[in-house]
């Protein structure tokens, strides 16, 4: 099966549909889980070493412009 990818109209497989739906729910959860931790006082080092997001990135999610 094939799908259109929204962004250039490209036809994707549906493997690689999934991979990319997979993908974007991992990033979607380490933003949640960072945004979390953040809550919960730690550090923004702490939390970038684990979530693999940067400092700047965590920033930008607590101060809601990312």
């Amino acid at each position: 099966m094939v799908y259109n990818n929204c962004d250039d109209s490209m036809p994707i497989s549906l493997g690689e549909f999934e991979r990319i739906v997979k993908a974007e729910g991992r990033e979607e959860g380490k933003t949640i889980m960072a945004k979390r931790m953040l809550e919960d006082g730690m550090s923004y080092d702490v939390v970038a070493k684990y979530t693999e997001l940067s400092v700047e990135e965590l920033k930008k999610l607590m101060n809601g412009t990312n």
